[in-house]
């Protein structure tokens, strides 16, 4: 009897058959095999390629080793995901997006390594050359270091480390370098060269242009400090001057120097602005020039000496001419003999000081320094200061320093030379002329006596030049 739930038909009926599967399962089967086995493998690919992880010694500090580790450790989430996925379109597309971010990870690891390159190649041309860096470059290339290479405030260009110059203001600084070397040299101005004589009023009168200039070995000595002092002017160099190199950085920089200073115009040396003015006197027609010592005159007294002495009149200035002239101009050991007479003199509580001022409001100035004044107080049998000590400043450019500092030597000597008689040769004072006076000149203007002197004739001048016809 059939069995109940059973159907007893086909071939074979009552026992067990096993059916040959249709094309199309077995088809199915086929590519379902083939799937499982495309799946295992790309598991075992991103096994394989989680399981390898990457070597963090390699990334540039420990902010980027922190950030790799969490990137890799949400793709291994994210894997796992992946595999466990149930539906198949979702299982592949969690695939490609686990392989996409594997590419990633690997293009930001490299991101880091060079990342790390360019930080420890700045770090090493700030060792090298600190003046191709901005000054803030050190703590900008310490801070970043600290944090993830793609930090939005991480630099990656040299450009964002490099130092930026203006030329002008270089410039501008190196004219300040060039008159701070000029005026601390000692360098004096030469004799000078005067320009043809013209007759004015009866007066010779001839312009004397003078120059000054440090040598170039000195000047260029000097440069080569301010540079290795200065970043920004070596940063200038290197621009302006690139096909200057050599294998010494110290080399480089010296005929980096050498070669601006020319550019500059500065290959003879450092000029001072040249210092002319009117002066009064003979000079010999060219070619002959004016004598040694009629130049040494004119340095020391300001004039050139005049020739056929007019009413036997003397050249030869007087000793206290010439002490105040020596003093004033810097004469080595002129001070001295105004200093022993205060020695020896034991109304003064010790000795006179000459300084010259060093500063800003005083630079250039003599101070003369005068010791207390003193008596002796026979009642006491002791001295008795009379006068405190007191400093008086005269500034050589002054156009009354010598009358200053004549008056000042007859009050500390009690000498009485009249002041007057240091404004002519041989000292011979003036003989005195109403100031209202007036003169017709052979221009056509008249002067007065007044305005003549304002003008620096002296009364010697305007005698010969009434003599002369000059003036009526």
């Amino acid at each position: 009897m059939p069995g109940v739930g059973r159907l007893d038909i086909g071939i074979g009926e009552g026992a067990a058959q096993v059916f040959d599967p249709h094309p199309a399962i077995q088809q199915y089967g086929q590519i379902l095999a083939q799937r499982q086995a495309k799946h295992d493998q790309e598991v075992k690919m991103l096994g394989d390629e989680l399981a390898k992880g990457y070597d963090p010694t390699v990334l540039r500090n420990d902010a980027d080793r922190q950030q790799y580790l969490k990137k890799y450790g949400d793709i291994k989430t994210s894997a796992i995901q992946a595999e466990n996925e149930k539906d198949p379109t979702k299982k592949a597309l969690a695939l490609a997006q686990v392989r996409q971010q594997l590419t990633d990870l690997g293009a930001w690891a490299e991101g880091s390594k060079k990342q790390g390159v360019f930080e420890r190649q700045v770090a090493m041309e700030h060792f090298k050359n600190p003046y191709m860096l901005d000054d803030n470059s050190a703590q900008q290339l310490k801070s970043q270091m600290q944090k993830p290479w793609d930090d939005p405030g991480t630099i990656k260009d040299v450009t964002g480390f490099e130092r930026g110059v203006d030329p002008a203001k270089i410039d501008a600084e190196y004219q300040k370098h060039k008159d701070m070397i000029l005026k601390g040299s000692s360098v004096t101005y030469d004799n000078g060269v005067l320009s043809p004589v013209q007759n004015i009023l009866g007066k010779k009168m001839a312009t004397l242009t003078q120059n000054r200039i440090v040598p170039f070995q000195d000047a260029y000595e000097h440069t080569l400090n301010y540079a290795t002092a200065d970043a920004n002017y070596q940063k200038y160099l290197h621009d302006k001057y690139p096909q200057i190199v050599t294998d010494d950085p110290k080399t480089t920089l010296a005929l980096r120097v050498r070669q601006d200073m020319i550019a500059r115009g500065d290959d003879k040396g450092f000029y001072d602005k040249p210092k002319t003015r009117e002066v009064e006197g003979y000079k010999p027609q060219d070619p002959v020039r004016p004598s040694f010592d009629d130049i040494q005159y004119y340095n020391k007294y300001g004039t050139w000496p005049v020739k056929n002495d007019v009413a036997g009149q003397s050249n030869t200035p007087t000793y206290r001419q010439k002490l105040v002239g020596d003093i004033l101009d810097g004469v080595l050991e002129s001070g001295e003999q105004l200093q022993a007479k205060i020695a020896a003199d034991p109304s003064y509580a010790g000795n006179l000081k000459i300084e010259k001022g060093t500063g800003r409001n005083v630079a250039g100035q003599i101070a003369f320094t005068i010791p207390p004044k003193r008596k002796w107080d026979n009642a006491n049998s002791a001295w008795v200061e009379t006068a405190p000590a007191r400093t008086v400043w005269i500034d050589p450019k002054d156009k009354n320093a010598k009358i200053k500092l004549n008056e000042m030597i007859n009050e500390v000597t009690g000498e009485k030379v009249d002041i007057s008689a240091l404004e002519t040769p041989g000292g011979k004072k003036h003989v005195g002329v109403p100031v209202n006076q007036t003169y017709k000149a052979t221009d056509g203007k008249s002067y007065s006596h007044k305005d003549l002197l304002k003008m620096g004739y002296t009364e010697q001048q305007i005698e010969e030049a009434k003599k002369l016809g000059t003036l009526k």
